[in-house]
Formats: C-alpha cells, sequence, structure tokens
C-alpha cells in the first residue's frame, strides 16, 4: 500500500467544480499553503470552503474560486484588504457566508468525519449565530442544533508521514488538520518528510492512516498578508 502520490499538481488534479473543500490550519500554523496554491492554479470553481481564517481561503476568494465560505473569520477586523475582498464579492452576490465558531466547526468536522449528523452547542445561542437553527432547552438553558461538515477533500498539513499515510503534526500545527483528517471522501496530507514504514514513533501518530488518502512531499512555507503582499520564508 502506498499512499503518495508524486507532486503537488497531481494531488489536486481530482478537486473538481463545485466541491467541497476542508483547509486546515489556523493563523498561519498547519495551513497546506502547497496544496492552497495549487489548487488556485489548478483552477476548480464554484467551490464550498470551509476552514478556520482567511490565511487558508483569501487566494482562492481573489481567484474567484468561492461561491461559499464556512469559517470562524468570514471578515477580518485587522486585515481591510481581506474585508474588502469578502464584502466585495458578497455583495455582488457572488459569495454566501456562514460564520461558525471556532469550537463548533471542529466539532462539525469532527462529527462528519466519525458518523455524528448532528449535536446541541449552547455557543451562538442567543446571536445572529442562531438565525434559522433549531433550539432545544436542556436543564433550562438553550441549545442550538449545529450539524456536521463531510467534505468532497481535505486539504491538511503535517510534519512527517510514511508511504501508509500515517502523519505527525508539529506542536499546534495539527489544530483542524486532526479534526478534518477524514471528516471528506479524499484527505490529501501535504507533509515536509515521508519516512519509511515503520520510522515513526506509533505513539507520536496524530492522524492515523485510515484517515488519509494521500500522502504529497512539500518544502516547508511560512506565510502572512502584509498588505497586498505575501510574504514567504
Amino acid at each position: 500500500m502506498n499512499k503518495v502520490v508524486s507532486s503537488i499538481e497531481e494531488a489536486v488534479a481530482d478537486i473538481h467544480d463545485g466541491a467541497v473543500v476542508l483547509i486546515g490550519g489556523f493563523g498561519g500554523s498547519g495551513n497546506p499553503y502547497s496544496l492552497i496554491d495549487a489548487l488556485v492554479k489548478q483552477g476548480a470553481k464554484n467551490l464550498t470552503i470551509a476552514c478556520n481564517d482567511w490565511t487558508q481561503w483569501a487566494p482562492l476568494l481573489e481567484n474567484k474560486q468561492v461561491r461559499k465560505l464556512i469559517s470562524g473569520f468570514t471578515n477580518h477586523p485587522f486585515r481591510p484588504e481581506v474585508a474588502e475582498i469578502t464584502e466585495r464579492a458578497y455583495e455582488a452576490g457572488e459569495l454566501e457566508l456562514e460564520t461558525a465558531p471556532h469550537g463548533t466547526l471542529s466539532e462539525r468536522m469532527r462529527c462528519g468525519k466519525v458518523g455524528i449528523p448532528a449535536f446541541y452547542v449552547r455557543t451562538g445561542a442567543g446571536t445572529v449565530v442562531e438565525s434559522g437553527k433549531e433550539k432545544r432547552a436542556f436543564d433550562g438553558k438553550e441549545y442550538i442544533l449545529e450539524h456536521a461538515i463531510k467534505g468532497d477533500f481535505s486539504l491538511i498539513k503535517g510534519y512527517k508521514a510514511d508511504r501508509w499515510g500515517n502523519v505527525v503534526c508539529r506542536l499546534a500545527a495539527g489544530n483542524r488538520n486532526i479534526d478534518m483528517a477524514g471528516a471528506a471522501r479524499v484527505t490529501i496530507a501535504e507533509v515536509e518528510e515521508i519516512v519509511e514504514v515503520g520510522e515513526l514513533d506509533p505513539e507520536r501518530i496524530d492522524i492515523p492512516g485510515i484517515f488519509v488518502d494521500q500522502v504529497v512531499k512539500a518544502k516547508k512555507v511560512w506565510r502572512w498578508l502584509a498588505g497586498h503582499e505575501i510574504v514567504g520564508r
């Protein structure tokens, strides 16, 4: 069994127009930047993107590939350039927005992974987040019903992997990546190093290979938006 693909371009080749794509990472940590770049070049349109924040979806939105965005940051108060891109697309009727609290977003993905269709949560009750959602009272407190997110593709980032798809994440970079691996029909893992089967400490494997369909090696990339400039190292 060998889940290694030869290039980033090959890894994203099957992502089709209209796909639901989950993208891992949190504020730059654990972002699969090479897969995101490759998807921008590949050009699939009308995508539904579910991710943590603008560091993952902004390049795809700017390239007019996103039809719907599900995120903890559907806007960004400290990044006016991101707000401008989002508001322009939304006001033009080109983009549907769904804001999901961060913990709720993670749990919706985890539920998609393990087969739980929906769950009740206190977060968002009594706010605009509850709009259009079913509510129930438990122990005298209101909860809202949130539905699982199941994608067509999950794009995740790890540190090391073996050819069976077992993945090790570094420090905080597991964040959304661990939750969404397996929450899609196809999970693609971008890693910095691929090792032989047996070289990974079994007690350190963060994402078991059963949840990963493809592994691709890519250079380490870190980015932050400074104005309209993308900075990498």
